[in-house]
């Protein structure tokens, strides 16, 4: 009668088959040849054993953070634990900082080798018309009725209403706010930053469109005006208003320039993904 044959079960658990230490010690000898430092978190080596146990107690740290393995009262470092760990961090610190100088300086340079005027002739598409000041000559219209305003504002206030009923967003004049109160205007096939001769020559120009409706208001009223001394004195004024209207006066310009650079302003860093410094 033959014997019963015994079945033998083989049982696998999910534990593996080497731990941490086990595993840095392998990588030691198989890898490195024993010459390097292993951490058993990360697998991260280090030559030096000390280098080694101040990044292994931060790296455990972190790891047990993020599994949820660190309890509040049974895994408190020990106080020498936790003055590597901040003399760890500390030279961490240290670090990040020296590169952000670095970087920032980096930065700054960048920055400073940035033109506006370059970055329009290289970024933005030549304009439908390529002349600033041709286009305030098309562009610029006074009416009869607007003259009506003009006899109870100022001069920039009125300028300024006129020019908010300009289409300038894809004009080829532009301002940016992080240049303020500077004024770019294509002209000869580039765009050029515009000096003080160019707008107050642009100025005058806008200022010769007004006096001619002005003017052409006048002689359409001028039967009411020989019967009316208070409207003739109503219209010498508003004669006079323009006359004084002086380019030359510094705080004409300085506000006549602020009200166009401020309806043409944008945003430069809604364009691009980098700030400028001028």
């Amino acid at each position: 009668m033959s014997e019963k044959k015994k079945k033998i079960r083989l049982v696998l658990d999910n534990r593996p088959i080497l731990n941490a230490n086990e595993r840095a010690d392998l990588l030691n000898k198989v890898i490195f040849g024993g010459g390097e430092k292993t951490c058993k978190f990360c697998n991260k080596t280090y030559k030096s054993s000390a280098h080694l146990e101040k990044h292994t107690l931060l790296c455990k740290l972190m790891c047990d953070m993020a599994t949820e393995n660190m309890t509040v009262v049974d895994d408190i470092p020990s106080p020498r634990s936790m003055y590597i760990m901040l003399l760890e961090l500390a030279n961490k610190y240290k670090n990040l900082e020296e590169k952000y100088d670095h970087l920032n300086k980096w930065v700054v340079k960048k920055k400073k080798k940035i033109n506006l005027a370059e970055w329009l002739n290289d970024h933005v598409e030549k304009p439908a018309c390529n002349n600033y000041m041709s286009y305030f000559d098309d562009n610029f219209e006074v009416t009869l009725t607007d003259i009506d305003i003009l006899f109870d504002s100022n001069y920039n206030d009125f300028f300024n209403i006129i020019l908010q009923n300009m289409d300038l967003n894809n004009g080829p004049i532009v301002g940016f706010s992080d240049k303020a109160n500077t004024i770019y205007g294509f002209e000869e096939n580039k765009w050029c930053e515009l000096t003080k001769t160019q707008l107050s020559s642009l100025f005058f120009r806008c200022k010769k469109t007004i006096f001619s409706k002005a003017f052409e208001l006048k002689t359409l009223k001028k039967d009411d005006i020989a019967k009316c001394n208070k409207l003739e004195a109503k219209f010498d004024r508003l004669m006079m208003k323009l006359i004084n209207a002086e380019m030359s006066d510094g705080g004409l310009y300085n506000k006549l320039r602020l009200c166009l650079y401020n309806r043409i302003k944008k945003d430069i860093k809604n364009i691009v993904e980098y700030d400028l410094e001028f």
